[in-house]
């Protein structure tokens, strides 16, 4: 059992399996994003006021305010995030690779790019998702797991046989595993 847990903290904007699902290696089993609270506050937002217009007394004025301000903190965070980046572009000093802050910017942003590529998380070996308690919109916590991934190459199956059944069981007998509807396996 392995377990899947993010290297970057973000809201998790797809996860496209499903618990007991068996995937292959290099499967994507979520990604996150973290502009996705500005887009999941925006769309609240949208459908708070297509329902004013529609039926102005089916939401309360505080459902409206507490809609509006939230979009309004989200699109306040990534404000704040591209004036500081902007800040940080006009303080850069001098020209030249010798320039700390140049080198600063180049380590932060090799260090953002490894970040944009661990926003995907990819099974790392054939096996099945097990323990998958999340989904869209759940706020994952960099090395906090999410999943478990169970390994397709050892495998046990466990059957709970009645006393009476022993009996008419041989060592080798073929054996058929289903799960839920789908055939897993067939014996040789």
């Amino acid at each position: 059992m392995v377990p899947v847990a993010p290297q970057v903290s973000g809201y998790v904007t797809e996860v496209p399996v499903v618990l007991n699902q068996i995937v292959e290696e290099g499967d994507l089993l979520l990604r996150i994003h973290s502009r996705a609270q500005l887009d999941r506050a925006q769309r609240n937002f949208n459908r708070v006021e297509a329902i004013a217009v529609q039926n102005p007394g089916a939401l309360s004025q505080a459902d409206r305010d507490r809609a509006t301000t939230q979009l309004a903190q989200a699109e306040a965070g990534v404000f704040s995030a591209e004036a500081e980046l902007e800040r940080a572009r006009e303080t850069l000093g001098v020209e030249g690779e010798d320039n700390p802050a140049i080198r600063a910017a180049a380590a932060a942003l090799e260090q953002a790019e490894f970040n944009l590529e661990q926003t995907e998380i990819r099974a790392p070996g054939r096996g099945i998702v097990g323990d998958l308690q999340l989904a869209e919109g759940h706020y994952a916590v960099a090395g906090q797991p999410l999943a478990t991934l169970i390994s397709g190459e050892d495998v046990w199956v466990r059957a709970d046989m009645r006393e009476n059944n022993l009996g008419r069981i041989e060592i080798g007998d073929p054996a058929e595993v289903a799960h839920g509807s789908r055939l897993v396996t067939r014996p040789r």
